[in-house]
């Protein structure tokens, strides 16, 4: 079950009018974590884009821009409190938000333990969430539904932005070249770059081919899990700079995505290792195409991180209710009941949540120059 995410991955910048088209993918890959979570908590099939599943493919995604997109925003600006700031107000409030929501609203309300049986028992676990030590479980919350036991299965992947977000000074500082004294920016990649990536990439493949499925659990964490996202962080992080981004050919991008359906169907080995060059090629030939088609989605709500948030959640109550009323529902039918009130909940978390804590962010970075 996939997170990035993701946070997907996600800063403000994208949202100041630039001509790309990043708020498009990141809704696209939003939507492909949701459509994966559908099969998975509706039958454990997920839908699959050659042989990979859609989820997968969607939080990598949201790594891959994260990577980018916060490693241009550290270069911006390298103080460090300020930067911290940014992160944690877009990260963690309207996670927070949902926590709490689920713990105390939601969660007495679906329990069948009853309202005054789940604030008897152990409700309060699922506010260790809150410090990213996470917990899927709430007391008789979807016990019956064939994932059971699991309000909402996307929020692994939040422990694992957040430590990407402190790598982030760590990991520009070694893959990104600055310009000349004076001159503020990026002005390509470092001689390092390519060792960092080989090293998370064959590390990664190590443990997909010999680790996996086992788990090696830290905080909760799976961190064969979360080496993979950090893999797309980490290759996310050069296509920031111009020295790569003068490469970007969307017809070159989908010829290299039509190529690499061939290989889908080989063993890992083979399979991920395109993955690691063809979906970062082709996302970022997409965000930078000129003219950037969906530009204007800057001035929409923004879904995907309240997708993201909230869409396993309301694919769990509907199995709930598939199981309950013996329905016979299938993925499609599915998959459109829980969107509709998954897009509800998102917009209400970015009209209601993300940007109230965005702009209080902003006026607490004010704050920190006025200091500094």
């Amino acid at each position: 079950m996939q997170g990035a995410a993701v946070t997907v991955n996600l800063i403000m910048a994208v949202r100041t009018g630039m001509n790309n088209n990043y708020a498009c993918i990141r809704l696209v890959a939003a939507l492909f974590v949701f459509a994966g979570h559908m099969g998975m908590v509706l039958n454990g099939r997920p839908p699959l884009l050659g042989s990979m599943p859609v989820h997968e493919l969607g939080v990598a995604m949201l790594f891959l821009i994260g990577g980018c997109l916060v490693s241009q925003s550290w270069e911006r600006d390298k103080n460090i409190p300020r930067f911290a700031v940014r992160r944690f107000f877009r990260l963690w409030p309207p996670f927070a938000f949902m926590i709490l929501v689920m713990t105390f609203v939601s969660g007495p309300l679906l329990s069948e333990l009853g309202i005054r049986g789940y604030f008897s028992s152990w409700y309060k676990e699922y506010l260790n969430n809150l410090r990213f030590y996470i917990v899927f479980a709430q007391p008789g919350v979807f016990t019956g539904v064939p994932v059971a036991n699991v309000t909402n299965g996307s929020l692994w992947t939040m422990p694992v932005e957040a430590a990407a977000y402190i790598l982030t000074p760590f990991l520009a500082w070694i893959m990104l070249k600055r310009k000349q004294e004076g001159r503020s920016g990026i002005s390509g990649i470092s001689f390092a770059a390519p060792f960092v990536i080989a090293f998370f990439c064959v590390l990664d493949l190590y443990f997909i081919l010999y680790k996996r499925p086992a788990q090696f659990v830290i905080y909760r964490t799976d961190l064969y899990a979360a080496w993979h996202l950090l893999v797309f962080f980490v290759i996310g992080i050069i296509f920031g700079t111009s020295q790569i981004q003068k490469y970007l050919n969307v017809q070159a991008a989908f010829a290299c995505l039509m190529v690499s359906l061939v290989f889908q169907f080989n063993s890992p080995a083979i399979q991920y290792p395109v993955l690691y060059v063809v979906l970062p090629y082709c996302v970022f030939s997409i965000a930078y195409a000129k003219p950037a088609l969906f530009s204007g989605m800057t001035k929409w709500p923004d879904l995907s991180y309240g997708i993201y948030l909230y869409g396993f959640f309301f694919q769990q109550m509907i199995m709930q209710i598939r199981v309950d009323k013996q329905y016979q529902w299938g993925y499609l039918t599915c998959l459109i009941i829980s969107l509709i009130p998954t897009l509800a909940a998102a917009v209400v978390s970015c009209l209601l949540v993300e940007r109230p804590a965005a702009k209080a962010g902003r006026y607490l970075i004010k704050r920190l120059k006025q200091i500094t």
